[in-house]
């Protein structure tokens, strides 16, 4: 059983916590903002802050602000409203991964209204918290209390869909944070001061307290939590001037909900190699001459794909084929 966060009290010291943070941001002096980053005058106004860029901190150089500069575009090139749970994994760096793997185990959903969710999570190990704050947002949250089925149905597409998020923990602030905001991804303030000392390659994109709320949006126990808060809004539609409910998680139900084992974290890289493997182990016993229905899908995801995986897979899937061909 994971550690289960206390839920106690978890809107109230997440605002506590968001409105010390802007004070701080307020009063910071070193941030390298986007007109720095732009300028065509040079360093002038950035010759006094640093950067780790290159392993070791050090003053910003003028190659340093057209380095910064190139990647911030790059980046907003690929800016969405909202990204998938599906896609915040693929795009997060394997070290987040890791630990959210070793060290978060459960994601409590400790209030939900009106198409915004609050996880409650574990800290971590090394943590001067005991607990940290995961707020998701969806974008196109209408169009699931919209849809034609049941609350359970509706929750299950609204996991699914494009969302945006935010944590309180300072890996997120001060590494992700930015990169979230130029995606389009950010829940909580926007932040355009380029992380230069601290993620000035713009490595990952999700804390690991993040990475493990996407992933429970894929369990049973969240999109239920999903569903009551979609149910609660077709009836308050129904209702005009009806306040709005907040869907609550009872001590009882969050125990349950970390009782349960965790999914596990994985790309979409990853789950599509681990089918071809159990695909290979469930084809090796068969009768001799027969052709695994399992391997001919997997082969049919695999096929168009030019990275260096998936040629390795449809390689290894055709051999067994072809051996079990002429057995």
């Amino acid at each position: 059983m994971a550690t289960r966060p206390s839920i106690y009290a978890a809107f109230a010291e997440l605002q506590r916590r968001q409105e010390a943070e802007l004070r701080q941001r307020q009063q910071a002096d070193t941030i390298l903002t986007p007109e720095q980053i732009g300028a065509r005058t040079g360093i002038s106004t950035a010759r006094l802050l640093t950067t780790t860029l290159g392993g070791q901190r050090r003053a910003i150089t003028a190659d340093d602000l057209k380095l910064f500069k190139a990647r911030a575009q790059e980046l907003g090139k690929q800016y969405r409203e909202g990204l998938t749970a599906r896609d915040i994994i693929d795009q997060s760096a394997p070290a987040d991964r890791e630990r959210a793997r070793e060290q978060i185990g459960a994601a409590i959903p400790t209030r939900l209204t009106a198409g915004a969710a609050l996880f409650t999570t574990p800290a971590g190990p090394a943590s001067k918290v005991s607990r940290h704050m995961v707020t998701v947002t969806w974008p196109g949250y209408g169009a699931a209390v919209s849809w034609p089925g049941t609350p359970l149905q509706a929750a299950k597409v609204l996991a699914e869909q494009p969302l945006k998020f935010d944590c309180d923990c300072e890996h997120h602030r001060y590494r992700h944070r930015y990169i979230a905001t130029v995606l389009g991804a950010n829940a909580g303030r926007a932040e355009p001061g380029f992380p230069k000392i601290t993620n000035p390659h713009l490595i990952g994109i999700a804390c690991k307290h993040v990475m493990r709320v996407m992933v429970a949006l894929e369990s049973a126990g969240v999109r239920s939590q999903l569903a009551q808060m979609i149910a609660a809004d077709r009836k308050q539609l129904e209702s005009p001037g009806a306040r709005k409910r907040v869907i609550t998680v009872s001590a009882t139900e969050a125990d349950r909900l970390a009782s349960a084992k965790p999914k596990a974290i994985r790309t979409t890289s990853e789950r599509e190699r681990l089918q071809a493997v159990n695909a290979i182990r469930k084809a090796m016993p068969k009768a001799a001459g027969s052709v695994s229905a399992d391997i001919t899908r997997t082969l049919k995801t695999l096929q168009g794909r030019q990275d260096v995986t998936a040629q390795a897979l449809l390689a290894a899937l055709n051999t067994v084929l072809k051996t079990g061909a002429r057995a």
